[in-house]
């Protein structure tokens, strides 16, 4: 039977057998079912619980009534995370490079084993590697399908023609659509108005909980943490699950929404990446409140400690190196002033004309005519009655 490993393994490493091991459980494709694989982008400047628990939410809600077998999740590239801060300073602003964000994603151990972080640096975009994913199944006479996974603040507008499939929830953060349980419709944007789907109820109910190393139950510094995997466990049973069509004569768009319980959210609601790069910002980098905020929010937070420290260390050898080019050249700058004559110029260089010195010299002048500069006019009416 394939697996997704061995497809992307014959297109990343260019290897039909071997290559790199990408999954901690290989996600084999059905070759009697349609396989449905989640796309999960985004900055993740860091990742937090938030970003975990919707992953979570959508994959046991969904994997049976759509047969999701895997999640690829694709950090931006620095330059497109960059520019999401403008013109902010990288002061106000801790910018952690792909492959650190990629790091806090992966050795976080609540990371599932049916996820992988796609960090290629090349030019190989989520569409590219999505089909050449579905041309090698096609080979082996397998279909599969992609999801797009997004928090609440999408809109359909923004859905691609490759993003055919698109999942959102509110289970860690509110949508603005939504009041008081209601959802709107996304009728402007062509959309069906919503219906419930009754096939996604099932959810996780018949799905095992899953289990997390005890080794790593302790975070950065021997901090405690809360039991994260408890409130994980509670993911993938929707109050709701509603779902609207686009449909036109070419092809169909379908948007589910994974609607969540009061306890569902409760842990996750108000955490974002935004609230956490304040925090880092106003806490300086060394405060025990720092750490412990961090291992209540981020993924892999001992992974992210080592990562500030490292950063506030690079900072100061900065600064320090900053400080020490400032003072030399201070020193410098007065050891020439004290062995220049009193003109202030090294004795071979003639003093500069000033801007207002007057007209460009005449051919008939002659260099001699400088020497009446400095005698006073008194003395050269004298000389010229003589």
């Amino acid at each position: 039977m394939p697996t997704l490993g061995g497809y992307l393994s014959r297109i990343l490493d260019g290897k039909k057998k071997g290559g790199q091991l990408r999954f901690k459980q290989n996600p084999q494709i059905d070759q009697c079912r349609t396989n449905v694989i989640l796309i999960f982008r985004g900055s993740f400047n860091p990742p937090h619980r938030g970003h975990l628990a919707l992953l979570f939410h959508a994959y046991h809600q969904l994997c049976q009534d759509l047969n999701i077998i895997a999640a690829i999740i694709r950090p931006s590239h620095d330059d497109r995370v960059r520019s999401k801060y403008g013109h902010s300073s990288e002061t106000e602003h801790l910018i952690l490079p792909l492959k650190d964000r990629a790091r806090l994603w992966a050795e976080d151990p609540h990371f599932p084993p049916w996820a992988w972080v796609f960090t290629d640096l090349t030019d190989k975009s989520v569409s590219y590697l999505g089909k050449e994913l579905e041309a090698l199944a096609k080979k082996d006479k397998c279909r599969l399908r992609f999801a797009h996974l997004m928090g609440p603040d999408c809109i359909p507008g923004q859905m691609t023609d490759f993003n055919t499939m698109t999942i959102i929830s509110n289970v860690a953060r509110e949508a603005l659509y939504e009041d008081q349980g209601v959802i709107h419709d996304f009728c402007q944007h062509g959309f069906e108005p919503w219906a419930v789907d009754d096939k996604a109820k099932v959810g996780r109910q018949n799905q095992p909980a899953h289990r997390v190393d005890d080794s790593h139950r302790h975070g950065c510094c021997g901090l405690p943490t809360t039991d994260l995997s408890v409130q994980l466990a509670r993911l993938g049973a929707s109050r709701s699950v509603h779902i609207c069509w686009q449909r036109d004569k070419t092809r169909e768009k379908s948007l589910r929404f994974l609607q969540s319980t009061t306890e569902q959210h409760t842990p996750f609601r108000g955490i974002s990446s935004s609230g956490i790069q304040k925090l880092i910002h106003e806490l300086r980098f060394g405060q025990d409140e720092l750490k412990v905020a961090l291992q209540l929010a981020v993924l892999s937070p001992r992974v992210l400690w080592s990562i500030l420290q490292s950063t506030k260390l690079q900072r100061n050898e900065s600064q320090e190196t900053d400080l020490l080019k400032d003072t030399t050249c201070g020193d410098g700058e007065q050891e020439v002033s004290a062995n220049l004559p009193d003109g202030g110029l090294p004795s071979n260089i003639s003093n500069p004309v000033p801007k207002d010195a007057g007209t460009k010299r005449k051919a008939s002048e002659t260099p001699e005519d400088d020497n009446d500069a400095d005698v006073p006019n008194s003395q050269k009416s004298r000389d010229r009655r003589k």
